[in-house]
């Protein structure tokens, strides 16, 4: 099991080789908390189950052969963690099977470590206030138009890889997980009044009577984690669009479990944020 820490910037931590290893296994343990509520009879029930601010506390070792070389790895770890804390911006614990956990370092605590022999065991807790493992899923899908595809390389603007369908516009998305997932939902222009049906829910955006239009070479992301619907511009201006959304449906309803089909009127990437406790143990 390959594991990293990435942080906001893109920078990785190997943390499964040395010269820093990190010793895995709290990582996966995890505990639910829960709200409960007296009856009228004096006997409490348990009506919430939910998980607030955890952290785990990890071991992380370095070990090097040359005092150079162990200086550097010290070094690294610090500034590479750090900086999430510094810009207050998650880092990740990558898994090599897709699935993260979003959190900060808060705690280094160096229980042991010797110059000499060039070996540290630093004790870190990791906190995170999203503590369930995250896998996402992107799929993307487009309608076959001139304003969309090329004859040969069937390209879209900003070099979107698109699958564009032949004339249908009915997909299937697979949740294959056991809960609804939070998604975020890019729609693309030109289009006036997008609108795109996922099981039984429509995301929608404008009315009739007051038409809403997202330009050539510009898109709208909508955030169901963030609650937010944003448009991009063509000049790389983002402005909030929250009112312009269909009040009759729940335009941040989340995707249902299983395969749904999905139907829309304009050009669109999905991404699916599967959640649960722990990662599926196919590592």
């Amino acid at each position: 099991m390959d594991i990293k820490y990435i942080n906001h910037k893109k920078e990785v931590l190997n943390l499964s080789d040395w010269p820093i290893v990190l010793q895995p296994e709290p990582l996966f343990n995890f505990a639910w908390q829960y709200r409960a509520r007296g009856s009228q009879t004096g006997r409490q029930r348990i009506d919430k189950f939910y998980m607030g601010v955890v952290e785990k506390p990890l071991t992380v070792v370095i070990h090097t052969k040359m005092e150079d070389e162990f200086n550097a790895a010290m070094e690294r770890f610090f500034e590479v963690t750090q900086k999430d804390v510094a810009a207050g911006e998650h880092g990740r614990i990558q898994l090599d099977n897709g699935y993260y956990l979003a959190c900060w370092i808060l705690t280094d605590d160096k229980a042991m470590w010797d110059q000499g022999i060039k070996v540290a065991f630093r004790q870190i807790t990791l906190i995170t206030d999203e503590p369930k493992w995250i896998r996402e899923k992107t799929v993307r899908f487009g309608l076959a138009s001139e304003a969309t595809a090329e004859a040969d390389g069937h390209n879209y603007p900003y070099n979107y890889p698109y699958n564009y369908s032949s004339g249908s516009m009915v997909w299937l998305l697979d949740n294959d997980e056991f809960l609804g997932a939070s998604f975020r939902l890019i729609l693309y222009g030109e289009i006036t009044n997008p609108s795109i049906q996922i099981g039984r829910n429509i995301y929608a955006m404008g009315y009739t009577a007051a038409p809403f239009t997202i330009a050539s070479n510009s898109y709208v992301e909508i955030d169901s984690k963030k609650q937010t619907i944003m448009y991009n511009n063509v000049n790389g201006q983002i402005s909030n669009v929250f009112e312009h959304r269909v009040l009759e449906h729940n335009i941040f309803e989340p995707i249902p479990v299983g395969v749904a089909q999905m139907s829309g009127n304009c050009n669109f990437d999905i991404t699916v944020f599967q959640e649960r406790p722990e990662p599926k143990w196919n590592l």
